[in-house]
């Protein structure tokens, strides 16, 4: 009977906590299967990093980028049609967000999904003409850029997309 008591004991105790498991809140759980330094790295990426649209990084650089390149005149007007372009093409997904967030009437008819996806290719074609628009717009202000200047803007629009501003 000795023998038998430890193991009611353990076994007993087992059971309590399966209970008490079943029973406590929801909450994150961790996968068995995943490492548990895997899961706390990706806890700990910023947010914003995984999900930086990459218009919307470019357009945060856009400031810091024009004072750091200390364009000349005629570079300076070459600059604003290129910022207006790629602020252009952010603001697109910025009112496509805000349709899709916005309230409807509870009368109204829940749209449907041709009716999404008509939309959204509909904003795509718009943010792709934007882009294109950058892309001409950027290769006169590129043409205009001395070799140093065309180094940093390289480094930074490649920074913008790898290493978001405001993402730390």
């Amino acid at each position: 009977m000795s023998a038998g008591l430890p193991r009611a004991i353990v076994i007993g105790c087992v059971l309590a906590s399966l209970a008490a498991e079943a029973q406590s809140p929801g909450g994150q759980r961790r996968s068995r299967l995943e490492p548990r330094a895997a899961q706390e790295r990706a806890d700990d990426a910023p947010r914003a990093r995984r999900t930086m649209d990459p218009v919307f990084a470019l357009e945060r650089e856009l400031p810091s980028l024009r004072t750091d390149l200390k364009l000349d005149d005629s570079q300076d007007r070459l600059w604003g049609p290129f910022d207006r372009s790629v602020r252009d093409a952010a603001e697109v997904t910025r009112q496509r967000m805000k349709r899709m967030m916005a309230p409807r009437a509870e009368d109204a008819p829940a749209p449907d999904a041709p009716g999404i996806l008509a939309a959204l290719a509909a904003d795509e074609r718009t943010r792709a003409d934007a882009m294109a628009e950058a892309g001409a717009n950027l290769k006169a202000l590129y043409a205009s850029l001395a070799p140093a200047q065309r180094t940093l803007f390289d480094r930074r629009v490649l920074l913008s997309q790898s290493e978001p501003l405001g993402t730390r």
